[in-house]
C-alpha cells in the first residue's frame, strides 16, 4: 500500500509538472514567510492542509499565535494541531492561550493540544479546566482532546470531578458525560474518589450513569448511605439501585434509609429497593404506601409492585397511584409517575383505561413532558409508548419519544409504519424520523417510506429520505425514487444524495446527477445549506472532482463551520490528509435534521 501511495503521489506531481519533495519545501517556506504578513490567515490555512508536512513552520506558527489578527491566530493554532505530535514545542504557548478572550482561539488551542498528544499532568489539568468553559464549542473540544490523549483515568478523573464540583450544573454536564463515557474503565478511579469529601457526590452520580458495569463500586457506595451529607446519601442509594443485583448486599442499609430524616434520601432508598426487587424490604415499603408524602407514596407503591410482579392487588394499587400522580399539577410528580409506569410488570402490554382517561384530561404540554420522561427510561418504556400510539391525544408525543429512544424502540416499528398513512403531515414526518432513529431494524417500513417520496409535503419527503438512508441497504428499491428528488427542495436534494450513498455506495449514476445540484447549493445564502452541500460533496469522494473550485472558494467563507466542512470535503475528494476540525463541526455524514420549511 505504501508503494502504491508513493506511485500515485509521483503521478500527481508529474501531472503538475513538479517534484513532490521540492514543491513541499517551497510551499512550506513561502507559507512560513507569509505568516508574518497580511495573508497570515490564508497561509495558516494552507499549512493546516499540509498536516505533518508543515513541521518546519512550527516556530513561525507559534509566533503567529500572538499575531495582531484573531482570525490568523486561531488558524495558526489549528495548523499546529494538524502538524500533530511534531508540534510539541508549541504546547506551552497553546496552554497559555486557553484563557484567551476569543472563543475560536480557545477552541483551536485545546483541540490542537489533543492532537499533539501532550499528556503531562500540567497540560491535562489545563485542558480539564476548559471542559467547563462558557462556550459550548470549547467544552466539546476539551472533552475530545482528553479522550484522544487517552489520559490515565487515575489522573483524569480526579481533575474532572473537581472541575464538575466547582462549576455550575449546566456547564458541568459535558464533564459528567465524559466521565460516564469511560464506562467500566473509570470505576476504580471513581471508587477512590468516593473517599474524597469534595468529589464523592459527583462520583456517585457518574457511577449511577455507568450502572451495572459499576458493580465493583457497590461496597463503597453502601458505606455512603450513612454519609453526613443528605445529597451524598441520596445519590449513593440511586447508584446502588442502578447497579442492580450486585448491590444486593447493601439492602439492610437501604431499608434503614427508609427512615432517614431527609425526604430525598427516603425517595432514593425506596427507588433502590424497588430496582433490586428486594423481598426483605416489602413490609417496610408497604407501610410507606400510606405516606402523606405523595412522592414517597408513589415510589413505595411502585417498589412493592416490582417486588410482587405476580400480585394483582399490588399491580392494581400501583396503577391507581400512578394514574393519580400522572394527573398531578406538580410536573415533577407527573414525570416520576410516567417513568414508574414503564417499570411496572404487567402494565407495559397496553395503557390501562385509567391511564388513557388521565391522558385525555391533560394539557398537550403535560402529555409531552410525560412522554419525554418515558423516553428517558429507554427500551423498557417502548411497550407503553407503543400502546400510546393508539391514543389520539398522546400519539404525537409518543412518536417523538420513540424517536428519542432510537434502535431499542424497534418493537414500535410496525406501529410507526402504520402512522405513515395518516393525513397529518407533521405526524407522518415525525413517524418517519422515528423510524430513521430506529435504523436497519425498521426495514419493513421501506415500501411505506418510499411512498412518502411522492407526497406534496417537502417535510415528509425529507424525513422519508433520511429514514431510508438510515435503514441502509434494505432500502435499495427506493433508490430510483430518491434520485428523482435531487434538484427539487435544497435540503431534500442533500438528504437524498446522502441516503443513496448509504444505501448503494457503488451507485455510478449518483455523482453525475448530484454534483451540479450541490455545486449550486454551496453558494446558497443559508450557511446550513452551504455546510450540508459541502459535506455531501465530500461524501461522494473523487467522483465530485468537478466541485473542487467551488469548495476552494468556501475556504474563505465567513462561517467557520462552512470552512471546516469544505476543507474536509476537499481532502476526501483529492485524497489529501484532512485538516484539523474547527469548532461546531456538523455530525459526520448526516444531513441536518431540520426538515425544510416549505410545505409545513
Amino acid at each position: 500500500m505504501r508503494r502504491l501511495g508513493l506511485i500515485l503521489a509521483c503521478l500527481c506531481a508529474l501531472a503538475l509538472g513538479t517534484c513532490p519533495a521540492t514543491a513541499q519545501e517551497v510551499d512550506v517556506a513561502k507559507l512560513t514567510a507569509a505568516l508574518s504578513g497580511d495573508e497570515a490567515a490564508q497561509a495558516a490555512d494552507s499549512l493546516a492542509r499540509l498536516g505533518p508536512r508543515a513541521k518546519p513552520a512550527v516556530p513561525a506558527l507559534i509566533k503567529a499565535l500572538d499575531g495582531k489578527s484573531d482570525d490568523a491566530s486561531w488558524r495558526a493554532a489549528r495548523a499546529l494541531g494538524a502538524v500533530g505530535k511534531d508540534a510539541s514545542p508549541a504546547v506551552s504557548a497553546l496552554v497559555a492561550h486557553l484563557s484567551d478572550l476569543d472563543a475560536a482561539m480557545r477552541t483551536q488551542c485545546v483541540a490542537a493540544l489533543g492532537k499533539i498528544g501532550a499528556a503531562d499532568d500540567k497540560t491535562v489539568a489545563a485542558i480539564s479546566k476548559s471542559v467547563v468553559d462558557e462556550e459550548p464549542h470549547v467544552r466539546r473540544a476539551a472533552i475530545q482532546a482528553l479522550q484522544r490523549m487517552k489520559t490515565d483515568p487515575k489522573v483524569l478523573i480526579p481533575i474532572l470531578l473537581q472541575v464538575v464540583h466547582d462549576a455550575q450544573p449546566q456547564v458541568a454536564m459535558p464533564a459528567m458525560a465524559a466521565l460516564s463515557d469511560m464506562g467500566e474503565a473509570a470505576v476504580p478511579a471513581l471508587v477512590e474518589a468516593l473517599d474524597n469529601k469534595g468529589s464523592r457526590h459527583w462520583s456517585a452520580v457518574v457511577l449511577a450513569e455507568i450502572g451495572p458495569k459499576a458493580a465493583a463500586a457497590a461496597p463503597a457506595l453502601a458505606k455512603l448511605v450513612k454519609d453526613e451529607e443528605p445529597e451524598v446519601r441520596m445519590q449513593a442509594l440511586i447508584a446502588l439501585g442502578q447497579i442492580g443485583p450486585p448491590a444486593k448486599s447493601a439492602v439492610p442499609e437501604m431499608v434503614d434509609a427508609l427512615a432517614d430524616s431527609e425526604p430525598a434520601v427516603r425517595y432514593g432508598a425506596a427507588f433502590a429497593l424497588g430496582k433490586l426487587r428486594a423481598q426483605e424490604a416489602a413490609d417496610a415499603l408497604g407501610k410507606l404506601t400510606k405516606s402523606d408524602d405523595a412522592t414517597l407514596k408513589l415510589i413505595a407503591v411502585w417498589a412493592v409492585a416490582r417486588i410482587h410482579p405476580d400480585d394483582p392487588v399490588a399491580i392494581r394499587n400501583a396503577m391507581e397511584a400512578i394514574t393519580a400522580a400522572i394527573r398531578s399539577e406538580d410536573p415533577q410528580l407527573s414525570r416520576t409517575a410516567a417513568r414508574a409506569l414503564a417499570e411496572i410488570d404487567g402494565s407495559s402490554a397496553s395503557l390501562t383505561p385509567a391511564i388513557k382517561a388521565a391522558l385525555d384530561e391533560m394539557d398537550p404540554t403535560v402529555i409531552e413532558h410525560i412522554m419525554e420522561a418515558l423516553a428517558d427510561v429507554g427500551g423498557e418504556a417502548v411497550p407503553v409508548l407503543t400502546a400510546a400510539l393508539d391514543d389520539e391525544k398522546a400519539r404525537g408525543a409518543a412518536v417523538r419519544a420513540l424517536g428519542r429512544i432510537g434502535p431499542p424502540a424497534k418493537a414500535a416499528a410496525p406501529g410507526l409504519t402504520a402512522i405513515l398513512a395518516d393525513k397529518d403531515d407533521q405526524l407522518v414526518s415525525d413517524a418517519a424520523l422515528a423510524l430513521a432513529a430506529i435504523g436497519p431494524d425498521a426495514a419493513k417500513a421501506v415500501p411505506a417510506l418510499s411512498g412518502l417520496l411522492a407526497k406534496p409535503d417537502a417535510g415528509c419527503r425529507y424525513a422519508a429520505a433520511l429514514a431510508l438512508g438510515r435503514i441502509g441497504a434494505a432500502s435499495k428499491s427506493a433508490v430510483p425514487a430518491l434520485q428523482k428528488q435531487i434538484g427539487k427542495e435544497p435540503m431534500l436534494s442533500i438528504a437524498s444524495v446522502w441516503a443513496i450513498k448509504r444505501i448503494d455506495p457503488a451507485n455510478r449514476s449518483l455523482a453525475p446527477a448530484a454534483v451540479p445540484v450541490l455545486n449550486k447549493l454551496v453558494t446558497a445564502k443559508d450557511e446550513i445549506l452551504r455546510v450540508q452541500a459541502a459535506g455531501a460533496l465530500g461524501d461522494l469522494g473523487p467522483e465530485a472532482r468537478d466541485a473542487v473550485p467551488a469548495l476552494k472558494k468556501l475556504l474563505d467563507d465567513p462561517n467557520e463551520e462552512v470552512r471546516r466542512t469544505a476543507a474536509d470535503s476537499l481532502s476526501k475528494i483529492q485524497g489529501t490528509a484532512p485538516p484539523a476540525p474547527t469548532k461546531g463541526a456538523p455530525t459526520k455524514g448526516v444531513p441536518a435534521k431540520t426538515p425544510p420549511a416549505k410545505g409545513r
